[in-house]
């Protein structure tokens, strides 16, 4: 099903995609029988430990998507297998009903452990259905879009299972934004890019040992830091090369900073009081970075421009500092008196 899609995005023929009939083997997946008439099913060995039927919600938006694109006589049941597993909030679940033998196999005719919510399923399933026509698809995703947008925390980010009382990860705020945006929505898009770009690695000295690693997204803001001080590592970079790849389509609608950058401050402080950096021309997600002589400070952006940034000095002397914005830097110096 994601071959086909790919195939079928590049303008290529998924009847032939590399010598493989892709719709012919994803119509073999389809279950024409009830109750699972439209499910799709994963060919396995009975006798295989490891074999399983892990097809998902997931796999199945993406046979919807592509059996509607080729006009499959098989779209009509996948996709209302696929509308099936949208629950009453608007959300879609991650995972079908476990039995295949339960008559409704619907979301809300699952046991209630069964009726999860997925922020991924339900922004993937969205994007999908845009390809598909007809009333029930256009009802399904605009059910959907609204839940994204109930869902979307004050940040801007989003959390796998739409809990605003847990910590947002990229991977499910660029699949979210990707869908927000994808369906006109774009102010919310906006916001989750913003989120997204906060945790996006930026060639200033703050990366430390991500100073290679520019443009990778970090899952989380603990991964970002993490990665500060080790870098990406052979037991995190599965993590990195999937939130970067997940992430990276809402950074379509990255907000763009008004105006350009400046940074100004006193020429003059006393030893222990706060003091104020002011800042111009950020974008909503760009952190700000300050290098001094021998020390470094990092300030992590909200839904807004970060506008200003306070720091307190604990002995007398001259103080330069460069402050980083995204890949732009300013430099000012500060006299600390006593």
């Amino acid at each position: 099903a994601k071959a086909a899609v790919l195939a079928l995005s590049q303008d290529k023929n998924p009847h032939a995609f590399g010598g493989v009939d892709l719709v012919a083997q994803l119509e073999a997946r389809v279950a024409t029988a009830a109750p699972i008439t439209g499910r799709i099913e994963d060919a396995f060995d009975p006798t295989d430990e490891f074999g399983g039927d892990y097809a998902n919600v997931v796999g199945q938006a993406y046979a919807a998507q592509a059996l509607s694109l080729v006009g499959s006589a098989n779209a009509t049941s996948v996709t209302a297998f696929l509308l099936a597993q949208q629950c009453d909030k608007g959300y879609f679940r991650q995972y079908f009903t476990a039995d295949k033998t339960r008559t409704d196999q619907s979301c809300q005719g699952a046991p209630r452990a069964e009726r999860g919510a997925s922020t991924d399923a339900t922004a993937l399933a969205v994007l999908a259905l845009q390809d598909v026509k007809g009333a029930p698809a256009k009802k399904a995703v605009k059910r959907a879009v609204a839940w994204l947008e109930d869902t979307q925390l004050g940040s801007g980010g989003f959390t796998d299972t739409g809990k605003t009382s847990a910590a947002s990860n990229t991977n499910s705020t660029g699949l979210a934004g990707w869908a927000l945006g994808e369906t006109g929505a774009t102010d919310s898009a906006a916001l989750a890019a913003a989120a997204v770009r906060a945790q996006q690695v930026v060639a200033n000295p703050c990366a430390q040992e991500l100073a290679k690693e520019v443009g990778a997204v970090a899952y989380d803001f603990d991964t970002l830091t993490d990665g500060q001080g080790t870098g990406i590592t052979k037991k995190t970079s599965d993590q990195w090369r999937r939130a970067s790849a997940q992430a990276l389509p809402v950074l379509r609608w990255a907000p763009r900073a008004a105006g350009d950058l400046t940074v100004t401050a006193p020429r003059t402080v006393a030893v222990g009081k706060p003091w104020t950096i002011r800042l111009t021309g950020v974008a909503p997600g760009e952190r700000v970075c300050g290098q001094g002589m021998n020390e470094r400070f990092e300030r992590w952006p909200g839904r807004n421009p970060i506008t200003r940034t306070t720091l307190v000095f604990d002995e007398v002397g001259s103080r330069t500092y460069t402050i980083w914005v995204g890949t732009q830097h300013r430099q000012l110096t500060v006299r600390v008196t006593g």
